[in-house]
């Protein structure tokens, strides 16, 4: 049976499940929940907390588009997952870990270098819930002391067809830093340009940082992904 007592692993699987996850009840009363991203560390990371959970181990399994696909069923689960206040219970014991697992879902350190040659370094989480990013939002300025503003994105999201996009921006210094020691991504690639943007920023003027950036990182499409050195 599935040990739905607070604890971390809980507390990253309803973040990131409130991500990527999706319930399915079928008409044989088969509760499944399924959790399906395009990252295998983050797949094989939430395929650990469950086996916690479960007390069983979880496949992580490849779909023909490509995707990353874990698929458990369990009615506690489903039921814990589809009641609000159960999930508050225990996130608001283990809040960093249902943040960082929400962050890897549906989060990014945005690092940009403008027209002005400068580097930018922002921290957004996206999501078409606003009444969920508000309830992230709050977690962080209460029990982090971390900064944040909502706003509504011009355009629809694509993946979610006509819904409206909301986007919770992390935008100060002070408050990035907040992030990265107290919270901070699980996917090793988004945790890895978060700290080397702040480590560039904090040592170089912006000029100076982007130049550094772009020795580290090239962009490919929308994406910086980091260059061969060898």
């Amino acid at each position: 049976m599935p040990n739905i007592t607070p604890s971390p692993a809980l507390s990253y699987v309803a973040g990131a499940f409130l991500g990527d996850g999706g319930l399915i009840e079928s008409t044989a009363y088969h509760y499944e929940l399924r959790f399906r991203v395009r990252d295998r560390d983050f797949a094989e990371h939430f395929s650990k907390c469950v086996r916690l959970i479960m007390g069983k181990p979880k496949d992580v399994k490849t779909d023909a588009k490509g995707f990353f696909i874990v698929r458990f069923w369990s009615r506690l689960l489903f039921e814990f997952m589809s009641d609000w206040n159960s999930i508050v219970d225990t996130t608001e014991r283990f809040p960093a870990q249902f943040i960082r697992g929400f962050a890897d879902a549906e989060g990014s350190p945005a690092v940009s270098v403008g027209r002005s040659r400068k580097l930018g370094l922002i921290i957004v989480m996206v999501n078409t819930n606003r009444s969920l990013l508000e309830y992230v939002q709050n977690l962080l300025r209460d029990r982090f002391a971390i900064e944040s503003h909502i706003y509504l994105e011009k355009k629809l999201c694509r993946m979610w067809s006509k819904l409206p996009c909301y986007h919770l921006v992390i935008g100060r210094r002070v408050d990035q830093k907040r992030f990265a020691s107290h919270i901070g991504f699980l996917i090793e690639r988004k945790q890895e340009k978060l700290n080397v943007a702040l480590s560039l920023l904090g040592n170089h003027t912006p000029r100076a940082a982007a130049i550094g950036w772009e020795r580290l990182f090239m962009k490919r499409g929308r994406h910086w992904t980091r260059q061969d050195t060898h």
